[in-house]
């Protein structure tokens, strides 16, 4: 088997797993988070839709830097530097804001943080492991690591917390590159 289509059959089982586990999110993509309805007054989650909307609503219309903004505590403004942990689901909420609404897009996000974090696990103990029949090992090592109650637990309201897929990949290319 090709290591592309390898990637590709791992990578739609970890996303038929990521809806699995979070059923009934696709159900519901449209119009509810993880969360729930949505609902700006409880946890997190609020933020973390808020983000993408004004990094896109700053640069492409306002044409401002993105790290304070008179939007939020009006007039006086504040910083958001402290915020700009999740700087990297920002941009993908960005560039997917341009085809979804600011919910589908949040959706999206999450679905897509459960399958990358599995698939970089998988990638990593692929590389680790190192034999053929260590496909299913690292499947399930996948699974493991990106699908973990706490991880799954995460995704309602905290993203940030979430994203694991850059640690997994971090590790790879750090034994890859000696």
């Amino acid at each position: 088997m090709t290591r592309i289509r390898e990637y590709s059959i791992v990578g739609c089982g970890y996303v038929a797993l990521a809806i699995f586990f979070t059923y009934p999110l696709i159900r519901h993509l449209q119009t509810h988070i993880i969360h729930g309805a949505v609902n700006f007054g409880r946890g997190d989650a609020g933020s973390f839709l808020w983000w993408p909307w004004w990094l896109k609503k700053a640069i492409f219309e306002l044409g401002v830097w993105p790290t304070t903004t008179d939007y939020l505590y009006y007039p006086d403004g504040v910083n958001l530097m402290h915020g700009i942990e999740n700087l990297t689901n920002s941009i993908l909420g960005v560039l997917l804001s341009f085809f979804l609404n600011p919910v589908t897009g949040y959706n999206v996000l999450i679905l897509f943080s459960i399958a990358a974090s599995a698939s970089a696990a998988y990638l990593f103990l692929r590389f680790l492991l190192g034999t053929q029949t260590s496909r299913s090992a690292a499947f399930l090592g996948g699974i493991i690591y990106g699908m973990s109650p706490y991880l799954l637990a995460r995704t309602q309201g905290h993203l940030n917390l979430y994203d694991r897929r850059m640690a997994a990949s971090l590790f790879s290319f750090l034994l890859q590159s000696h």
